[in-house]
């Protein structure tokens, strides 16, 4: 789908490719969060745990000033909206809330709001990309970390001693050190491409393997319990979107197939630039471009309807990260 597309691409780990010097903590979170793998992350980013319904109600009624009638209409997801229904984690156990509430929410704007109301959200989401991104970057503890599953952290901050955290950190900046190694390598000309990615990957396994074998067999069972669940998660979010948008099997496969050809193509565009073949105003755009031909993809794929409610989902999942680094910046 769109969104998802917009929120995890490229599905490739930047922090297998691009590293930048993390502040411990941080550096320790990118360590686990390579151990658990790019999959449950991504899972976790795609779906932030949204706000109670009132709270979901105030910011899009400051936004768009709701009727009556349509603020009745979003009252009505109270108990659903008000539970974590995005695959967070308390007690390394997942919530009851049934997964993908947002998009039963989307499709409720879409038959409530006004055009005028949809093109005001619409217009605002260009902004909140740019002021998550820059979150990204200049965040206190930087994104990587917030993404991580809340069991995760739990482990990072409550089940690991002093001594694997340093073996951890250790591994990190060997790892960091080796892909630093391999990028030059790339831009000087002495590795391909396919050669750097085939590089990257047998280093990111290995720090795998050498980061596993760090922690303790409960701790190991601890997060593959996790991925688990987080897998189970995904798949039901993925049907509830099904259910939701009312997709046909033909249209499910020729997303798919659409959504694996972007990632295919950013992740070269992104060694491109790595390379130097291509300077970062040229692979930015070439991105843009990326995206747009998925957006066209999507526009003949779908009816209007779904395509209206995939943005609706975007335009509410884009508010609730923006709240929820309001609230971690507070």
């Amino acid at each position: 789908m769109t969104t998802q597309t917009a929120t995890h691409a490229p599905a490739v780990c930047r922090s297998s490719i691009l590293f930048r010097t993390w502040p411990p903590l941080l550096a320790l979170g990118m360590a686990v969060l390579l151990l658990v793998g790019c999959d449950t992350v991504a899972s976790e980013q795609a779906d932030p745990e949204p706000p109670a319904s009132n709270t979901l109600v105030e910011m899009l009624n400051a936004e768009l000033e709701l009727t009556a009638a349509q603020q009745h209409s979003l009252r009505e997801h109270d108990e659903s909206v008000s539970l974590s229904a995005f695959g967070r984690f308390t007690n390394e156990t997942p919530s009851d809330a049934a997964p993908g509430v947002l998009w039963t929410v989307a499709a409720d704007l879409h038959e409530t709001l006004t055009d005028a109301q949809k093109e005001r959200l619409f217009e605002r989401n260009r902004a909140l990309r740019r002021e998550l991104r820059s979150e990204m970057r200049d965040g206190p503890r930087g994104a990587a970390w917030s993404r991580l599953p809340r069991g995760v952290r739990q482990v990072l901050r409550k089940s690991l001693t002093d001594a694997q955290q340093e073996e951890l950190r250790a591994l990190h900046r060997e790892l960091r050190s080796a892909i630093r190694d391999a990028r030059n390598q790339l831009q000087e000309g002495t590795l391909s491409p396919e050669q750097f990615r085939t590089n990257v990957q047998e280093l990111r396994t290995g720090f795998r393997e050498d980061a596993r074998a760090v922690l303790t067999d409960a701790q190991r069972e601890r997060i593959q319990a996790i991925r688990e669940a987080a897998a189970e998660r995904r798949a039901e979010r993925t049907a509830a979107r099904t259910t939701v948008l009312n997709l046909t099997d033909a249209q499910q496969e020729a997303i798919g197939t659409a959504r694996q050809d972007t990632r295919e193509r950013i992740r070269t565009i992104r060694i491109e630039q790595i390379s130097g073949a291509r300077d970062r105003d040229e692979a930015r755009q070439a991105i843009r471009d990326v995206r747009s031909a998925m957006h066209e993809t999507l526009r003949e794929t779908l009816t209007d309807v779904q395509y209206e409610t995939i943005r609706l989902h975007r335009s509410l999942v884009l508010r609730v990260r923006a709240r929820l680094v309001n609230e971690r910046r507070g």
